[in-house]
């Protein structure tokens, strides 16, 4: 008995310090992860500053830079990748967004995805040079088929905001083929006004695998004749193939992309880039 009673006690001895064992490797990898984090954080607030916008046709155009990042993500299926959502704004309203982000492994890499908001051209500069010149509408704002009129308040409205961004569903294929069906995050990322009359409010909502944003929705109540009414436009933020259907309507396609750097078109990455230092 008594050496049944202490192989016990080995046994349980040994099980006991494999699982603080476990417990001591994922606290480890968890304070990486958070590092890696602060550090792609910092590293994409110096990242963006790097970049000039203005619309096209114009010198003196005030699209600004918001300097804190709107959303925080990371996606570590099979890989460690961090990245943050920036935005750039005119009179309020967001008119250029990017995910710049950092891969940890399984390789190291460092890249910025960029997608237009802009009802018109942009251009886009860096170190005194154009980078980036989309020439057409970053969106096409679509009125809803809901004859739901933008109620008064600010708090009401943004619950039909939210209501409307919960009334689609978005499909992303990969590039492993495998399709996913992306989950919206209830908050939006960024809500707004704008000292544009035709404005009255609007919020940008993202659909996400992970934490990994793959399609922006913006919602805004516009100027329709005497009234306001609800209009959405959608962007990508991914390379694969996109569907989005909307009561049970596909109202948005994307195909999956083979080159990731886009001169002229709305939607682009820059790859290979250097992490700006401190």
């Amino acid at each position: 008995m008594k050496s049944r009673f202490l192989q016990g006690i080995a046994l349980l001895t040994l099980s006991f310090g494999g699982w603080l064992g476990n417990c001591h490797i994922k606290a480890q990898s968890d304070d990486e992860e958070r590092a890696r984090a602060a550090t792609t954080l910092e590293s994409g607030k110096r990242e963006a500053k790097g970049y000039i916008v203005r619309s096209a046709g114009s010198d003196k155009d005030s699209i600004l830079l918001q300097p804190e990042s709107v959303l925080r993500w990371q996606n570590n299926v099979n890989k460690s990748v961090h990245g943050n959502i920036f935005i750039w704004t005119r009179s309020g309203r967001p008119e250029l967004v990017s995910s710049i982000f950092q891969y940890y492994s399984p390789r190291q890499a460092f890249a910025a995805e960029f997608h237009s908001l802009s009802l018109g051209p942009l251009i886009v500069e860096k170190e005194g040079m154009a980078v980036w010149t989309p020439k057409v509408p970053g969106i096409v704002l679509t009125p809803f088929d809901e004859s739901i009129a933008p109620a008064e308040t600010k708090p009401q409205r943004l619950q039909q905001m939210r209501k409307l961004a919960q009334s689609f569903t978005v499909d992303l294929t990969e590039y492993d083929g495998i399709p996913y069906q992306m989950r919206l995050m209830n908050q939006p990322l960024y809500r707004y006004e704008s000292t544009d009359l035709e404005l009255l409010d609007g919020a940008m909502f993202v659909y996400t695998y992970t934490t990994d944003p793959d399609l922006i929705i913006l919602i805004e109540a516009r100027k329709s004749g005497d009234r306001f009414q609800w209009k959405f436009g959608l962007a990508r933020m991914n390379t694969g193939s996109v569907k989005v259907t909307y009561n049970n309507r596909e109202v948005f396609q994307t195909e999956r992309l083979e080159t990731f750097f886009h001169k002229d078109g709305p939607y682009t990455i820059f790859s290979g880039l250097t992490v700006p230092p401190p």
